[in-house]
């Protein structure tokens, strides 16, 4: 990911970013932030084995234990909970067992989700498990009464996205933004350029024929943008019942070598 890329995604120079290229099935993680109000120190990857498992979850304990502010401690912590939690594979209790007591000895909470029950699956779904969760503290509770995560639908990653929401959300007044994705399609050009030269706006004031002229062409833009992303969500819908009904017929054991490859 080069940081020409992301400084475009952002929008200004103001950021920092780390990310991870896709691995197998594994889909890639892209990560940006505003370095005024966040800064980060290392980058953290949960291994496999216990013993390393149980070295990462001191070392987050250490750091959890000096931090004055609130914590989000969010991602694939390569361990389940309860057995419940697992379909496919063996129960550990005693990894469970460290995993539950770094918690509690955190004090975090884990946020409840819903949605799907486990959040990652192999390539045929023989097995499953709850491997993704979102740990915080009472303090980010208290002033987030209503957080919960939302296990999403799994297309191309082995493991489904998860949306951390809060339920009663007001974003205030829409403001109206123009997307540098826009002037990559021709269309958007011949609007702005068609709205521009035909909005029919007679005005003797300068000032306020411009004003005029802005509010016409930012409604033109308004309905093609509308209307592409129409088309866009119709088409996504299409090939996530494609996609839905593949991983269907996968997850029943009725999967062929010809679904699985396509």
């Amino acid at each position: 990911m080069e940081l020409f890329t992301v400084r475009r995604l952002w929008g200004n120079p103001f950021f920092d970013f780390t990310c991870s290229s896709s691995r197998g099935l594994s889909g890639g993680i892209l990560c940006v932030w505003d370095k005024v109000i966040f800064s980060k120190k290392k980058d953290l990857y949960a291994p496999q084995d216990l013993q390393s498992k149980r070295l990462l979850w001191n070392r987050l304990l250490a750091v959890i234990i000096r931090w004055a502010g609130e914590i989000l401690v969010m991602g694939d912590f390569k361990e389940v909970r309860y057995e419940s939690e697992r379909f496919g594979s063996v129960f550990h209790s005693n990894v469970a067992d460290y995993l539950n007591q770094f918690i509690s000895d955190s004090s975090l909470i884990d946020v409840s989700l819903g949605g799907y029950s486990f959040t990652w699956t192999d390539t045929v779904a023989g097995k499953m498990g709850k491997l993704d969760r979102f740990l915080i503290s009472d303090g980010l509770m208290e002033l987030y009464p209503r957080l919960s995560g939302i296990v999403l639908d799994r297309f191309l990653s082995n493991h489904r996205p998860i949306l951390l929401r809060e339920e009663i959300i007001n974003y205030g007044h829409i403001t109206f933004r123009v997307y540098h994705s826009w002037f990559l399609d021709d269309d958007f050009v011949k609007i702005v350029e068609n709205s521009w030269k035909n909005d029919g706006v007679i005005e003797v004031n300068v000032m306020v024929g411009l004003e005029k002229k802005l509010q016409h062409l930012k409604n033109c833009i308004r309905q093609w943008n509308h209307t592409k992303r129409v088309e866009k969500h119709s088409a996504k819908l299409d090939l996530e019942r494609t996609l839905a009904d593949l991983e269907s017929q996968v997850h029943h054991e009725d999967g062929s070598s010809t679904i699985i490859d396509f």
